[in-house]
């Protein structure tokens, strides 16, 4: 089967995250940066813009996912195998911000479906809103499980795995248990046309 889609940088209605003390952040911005936010399958890299913050800094391109220490160049963005993520961006206007916070429980940042759901902490500027109703930030195609920009026979295979694997990426509806309910919305979403 061929690719059906998915760019990560395109600028979209769906790549903005507010923050209370800072406002709205870019998640695709076209601001003459190469690489604005990508998605692989254990971290999220680039960088995000805020008219009022500056360049959000969300790691470098990482052959394991980082070790959630704040200095130097070992910090980034991960993603465990259940779509939390955890680990540290860096602003040089607001400091370190955490996207490590399991206390927050269900509204702890997440990866799910291609978009970003929960919270993020940053001591200096307070919350940062991940999604909404109607502003989120989606960074891939809600199917495109493995992050190769391309809807195909290898995303439905990791989502079977996960699925037998009983992770929370499996869960397609968020409510708790992996069933018929899961598979059947991976497959429909997977049959969709999507375009980033």
């Amino acid at each position: 089967m061929g690719s059906l889609c998915c760019l990560h940088t395109s600028a979209n209605a769906q790549s903005f995250a507010w923050s209370e003390n800072a406002g709205w952040l870019n998640w695709s911005p076209s601001n003459g940066v190469e690489q604005g936010p990508q998605y692989q399958i254990d971290s999220i890299t680039g960088y995000v813009w805020g008219e009022n913050i500056g360049w959000l800094n969300l790691g470098h391109t990482l052959i394991v996912p980082p070790t959630n220490i704040q200095c130097g160049s070992d910090f980034g963005v991960g993603i465990d195998s259940d779509g939390f993520l955890f680990g540290y961006a860096w602003g040089e206007n607001i400091g370190w911000v955490n996207f490590d916070l399991p206390e927050l429980g269900e509204q702890q940042a997440r990866f799910f479906r291609g978009r970003l759901l929960g919270y993020a902490w940053a001591e200096n500027i307070g919350w940062i809103n991940l999604d909404d109703d109607e502003h989120f930030v989606q960074l891939a195609c809600p199917s495109d499980i493995n992050g190769d920009d391309q809807i195909n026979f290898f995303d439905v295979s990791m989502y079977l795995n996960q699925y037998s694997a009983g992770s929370l990426r499996a869960d397609w509806n968020l409510d708790g248990n992996l069933n018929f309910f899961d598979v059947s919305g991976f497959i429909f979403d997977f049959g969709q046309a999507c375009e980033l």
